[in-house]
């Protein structure tokens, strides 16, 4: 996804770090969403 057309920086850093909190292994869809 191009989230960076859709979203502002905070937000995308917000939903990095919601990720990196319940998916710490990265093993649900990596890279699929949130760029890593």
């Amino acid at each position: 996804a191009d989230l960076a057309r859709y979203k502002k920086p905070a937000e995308i850093d917000l939903m990095r770090t919601l990720k990196q909190t319940l998916d710490p292994k990265n093993i649900l869809n990596p890279g699929k969403l949130v760029p890593e």
